[in-house]
Order: C-alpha cells, then sequence, then structure tokens
C-alpha cells in the first residue's frame, strides 16, 4: 500500500459534493459502478459514505454517512451478549485476538446506530468473538446504561411471573448474587432478554 502511494500520481476523483472532486491517491470503490453492480453487492451505500477502493463491504451492510479506509473489513453480524464493558458477536468478519474495531449496532430502540469508536477482540471461536469496550462517546454510554438498567428492571419483573410456560423462550434461573444480572441474551433473533453472566 505505501509503495503504492509513492508510485501512483494525485489525481481528480469524481464522487464529491454536489458533483465536485476530491484530489487523491485512490479511486473510489463505486467508480464506474452502476445499479446492477450495487445491486449485486448487495449492501446499501447512503449519500455521504465515502469507501476507498480494495474495502470489503460485506452484504446487507447500510453504510450511513462515514469514511471506510483502504483494506477495510465492514462485516454484518449479530450481537449475542452484551455488558457496558464488551459484548460477544457472532459473525461473518475476519477477527484475530488484539485486533481493534468500530462498531456500529443497530437497535429498534434508539434512532441512530450505538457507535463504539474502538472495541479490542479479547477472544475468538469459529464464527463468534468477544470485545472488550475502550472508548465510546459519552451520550452512547449513558443510553446503553439506560437500555441495560431497563433490561435488568425487566427481569425482576419476570422473575414475580411463577408460570414462565407462556414465554417463547426459556428465561434462565435468577443470577447468584455475585453475578452481574445485567447481561443479556438474544432470543431467536426477537427482543433481547437477560440472563446470568457466564
Amino acid at each position: 500500500m505505501l509503495l503504492s502511494f509513492r508510485l501512483n500520481d494525485m489525481g481528480p476523483i469524481s464522487g464529491g459534493p454536489g458533483g465536485a472532486n476530491w484530489w487523491d491517491k485512490v479511486p473510489s470503490k463505486f467508480e464506474g459502478w452502476g445499479e446492477n453492480r450495487f445491486r449485486a453487492a448487495g449492501f446499501r451505500a447512503v449519500p455521504g459514505c465515502v469507501v476507498r477502493r480494495s474495502a470489503y463491504i460485506a452484504p446487507n451492510v447500510v453504510l450511513m454517512p462515514s469514511f471506510v479506509n483502504l483494506g477495510a473489513h465492514v462485516g454484518e453480524g449479530t450481537m449475542v451478549d452484551l455488558s457496558l464493558e464488551g459484548g460477544r458477536f457472532a459473525g461473518t468478519m475476519p477477527v484475530a485476538v488484539g485486533m481493534q474495531l468500530g462498531l456500529f449496532i443497530d437497535s429498534p430502540l434508539k434512532s441512530e446506530d450505538l457507535i463504539i469508536e474502538e472495541a479490542v477482540v479479547i477472544w475468538v471461536r469459529e464464527q463468534e468473538f468477544g470485545a472488550r469496550f475502550a472508548r465510546i462517546k459519552t451520550d452512547d454510554h449513558q443510553w446503553l446504561r439506560r437500555f441495560i438498567d431497563d433490561l435488568a428492571e425487566q427481569q425482576n419483573r419476570m422473575s414475580d411471573v411463577s408460570d414462565r410456560s407462556t414465554h417463547a423462550c426459556e428465561v434462565p434461573p435468577a443470577a447468584p448474587s455475585n453475578t452481574d444480572p445485567r447481561r443479556i441474551r438474544e432470543c431467536d433473533g426477537r427482543f433481547p432478554i437477560l440472563s446470568p453472566a457466564v
């Protein structure tokens, strides 16, 4: 990549706001793309997203206004467990322990993505990995705290219900007192419920 910067000269790159050009050495990933190419790629690219050539964008990803640099891999995945400190994720993105990621978590309960500016991969097992949140904006952290507190309150209310057979998902037993009860588990792709930390 560094060699290409030395060998390639600067030039106009089309696709700027209002028909403007950029002055750069790396063309857009979308240079020359038409409707058929976008449909075949299977992701959505809204106005304001900038993706440089050689970046990988997985199918079903929605690129909101953003900048995706050379060699980046934007994958799709599912949040499986969540706490204020980190989470467990499943997806197609190849990751390794120690890798730093930016995470954009889409929630139907939040008008914008929950943005984890920096997360560090702490373990990998097949298609799942655990990440510790290293940097998150204050307002997103506050939203996450309220969300988890609300789920903990729901679990407390659910534990008062004696007949659990009416629930579509198995509700785990109450967490021991030394277990953080604010961990959540996805339940068949529907609204997450609380489960004891493992």
